[in-house]
């Protein structure tokens, strides 16, 4: 930061598992970005497309950009991260990757349960990333924001069939009214090529989507089993 006079410096990172440490993706190469480029290239890393690590953790911020963006706290349990370097972007001039390895994660906090705040946040955060997108003039944001709110969505019913067992038509009927809401699967249109599961979403099909999820469920099977396991290892 001192070399560069960068905005935020984001450094490389390893995740921990007890005493295995896995070298994380690098997305881009250690190098200095800047405006234009930055807005032009990088911004679409907040919306669905992998760039930049969207994360807060990793990384390393000058205070003077933090006070002149007027950041506050956005309130949110999950994608809180996101939402604040969302926000940080537009006031960055330069933002530096460096090659050093100086965050390391250490995993043990796998997903055990039920998160109710999941959907409720993420939901919010489209309407946030969608009124971002369109204020900077980023046209190619929409198509990438259908995709992961689809992919959240399928989570969202993941964890509602493994966690909350619930009964088949409350399940079908929670499912239902959320996809009545069009301002957001208005668009899926655009995406459909026909019978896939973005079709499921514009017929309002609960069922093929309960189906689809349960399917997944079944293929991930063995890999939750050796979650479970590395999780009783890790405690």
């Amino acid at each position: 930061m001192q070399t560069t006079d960068a905005d935020v410096v984001q450094m490389l990172w390893c995740r921990v598992f007890g005493p295995v440490i896995k070298r994380g993706i690098v997305r881009v190469m250690p190098q200095v970005l800047s405006q234009p480029s930055l807005m032009n290239d990088y911004y679409i890393s907040f919306f669905g497309v992998n760039k930049l690590d969207v994360n807060i953790w990793g990384k390393l911020y000058k205070l003077e950009t933090i006070i002149r963006a007027n950041l506050n706290p956005s309130g949110f349990k999950m994608g809180e991260d996101l939402i604040f370097n969302l926000s940080l972007f537009p006031f960055i001039k330069k933002y530096s990757i460096i090659d050093f390895y100086g965050y390391y994660y250490r995993v043990g906090g796998l997903t055990s349960g039920y998160n109710k705040h999941l959907w409720p946040d993420l939901k919010q955060q489209y309407f946030i990333k969608k009124a971002e997108s369109k204020k900077h003039g980023l046209a190619a944001a929409e198509k990438y924001l259908s995709i992961e709110i689809k992919n959240i969505f399928l989570s969202v019913v993941k964890q509602r069939i493994i966690y909350l067992n619930e009964p088949a038509e409350k399940l079908n009927a929670w499912i239902t009214s959320e996809l009545r809401d069009k301002s957001i699967w208005s668009n899926f249109r655009e995406l459909s090529t026909g019978n896939d599961v973005y079709n499921y979403f514009i017929n309002e099909d609960s069922d093929s989507i309960i189906q689809l999820v349960r399917q997944n469920i079944r293929d991930e099977r063995c890999r939750r089993f050796v979650k479970r396991i590395l999780s009783c290892f890790l405690r």
